[in-house]
């Protein structure tokens, strides 16, 4: 059997095949050409004579000033913003206003402050203190029913207390617990307070010692209304009632700082200095209260109750004339 060599004509393509016939080379076309189809645009006449849309004018009846206003807060929002050491969002514009100082959080009802709690600490990376179940565990009691109410407020103090040191952290006191000592406040005074009011108009609240004392110790308040019928989207539970409070505490919280920006270095002061209980009025690191008391109730000798005021009068008129500040014993 003899063996065949297929070669192809001049001018066309090599093919190994034998069954296939030889294509023209000029038939063969690049695939760049052949693949583009160019369609031609076609414009009616209507569309032709469409004007162009120009914006129309501004029927606004704000005043230029009130736009003036508005815009350089916007510039400063935009500059605090830039400002932050890591432009994550406006959560970390809070966190770095903060400067790890903690928050508590006041209001009637505990269980809404607790889960507003949580969902802040997880945005900002503050950690929400459950202060039941910290009381629960010292006094080893399941629930708080078991213990009566001085043993509750107690145990409050002595939780607050210890977290008055501690940074980064969210506190929910009780309502109506240890709050209402006035000595609990040294401790808490460390912290920015803010007050969450939940307004419901089928059931109004009166005004009771417990609300005058947030209204006046409050330094930030939230107020939200109660969302009812089949509108509210998700419903109106819990989870949901804590985001939408969320949502208006964050940024009325990063405008306050922005307002008072040595707030967070004054709380952080407060609290190495001992919570001593002078907020807002901060005394030297040499003052002590516990020296003070003392000699606020010492009474001088008999017979020289005169001399003993005429001397204190010369001290301090030497005092301020040699512009040194008075030193507290």
């Amino acid at each position: 059997m003899r063996s065949m060599d297929f070669r192809p004509q001049t001018g066309c393509l090599p093919f190994k095949d034998p069954m296939l016939s030889p294509v023209t080379a000029r038939v063969v076309t690049s695939f760049s050409c052949a693949c583009i189809l160019v369609r031609p645009v076609v414009r009616t006449s209507s569309a032709a004579r469409e004007p162009h849309n120009e914006p129309a004018p501004s029927t606004s009846t704000v005043a230029d000033v009130d736009k003036e206003v508005v815009a350089e807060k916007t510039r400063d929002g935009m500059h605090r913003f830039a400002a932050s050491t890591r432009k994550v969002g406006a959560t970390r514009l809070v966190v770095d206003s903060l400067k790890r100082v903690s928050l508590t959080f006041l209001g009637d009802d505990h269980t809404l402050n607790y889960a507003v709690a949580k969902v802040v600490g997880s945005r900002l990376g503050w950690f929400a203190v459950d202060v039941p179940k910290v009381i629960c565990g010292m006094r080893k009691a399941v629930s708080l029913d078991q213990l009566t109410q001085e043993e509750r407020a107690i145990a409050e103090v002595e939780v607050l207390r210890g977290l008055r040191n501690q940074f980064r952290i969210i506190a929910t006191p009780l309502p109506g617990g240890a709050i209402t000592h006035e000595a609990v406040w040294a401790d808490l005074w460390g912290s920015v307070i803010v007050w969450i009011d939940e307004e419901d108009k089928q059931r109004p609240k009166g005004r009771t010692p417990e609300r005058s004392l947030y209204e006046d110790r409050a330094e930030v308040v939230v107020r939200t209304k109660v969302q009812k019928g089949f509108a509210v989207k998700g419903g109106n539970s819990l989870e949901n009632r804590a985001k939408a409070v969320a949502e208006l505490l964050l940024p009325r919280l990063s405008d306050y700082l922005a307002e008072f920006p040595e707030l967070a270095d004054r709380k952080r002061q407060y609290v190495e200095l001992g919570c001593r209980g002078d907020w807002p009025h901060l005394q030297s690191p040499s003052c002590s209260s516990v020296v003070q008391g003392l000699a606020a109730d010492r009474k001088p000798l008999v017979g020289f109750e005169s001399s003993g005021n005429a001397v204190a009068d010369g001290n301090a008129m030497e005092l301020a004339s040699e512009g040194t500040p008075a030193i507290c014993v």
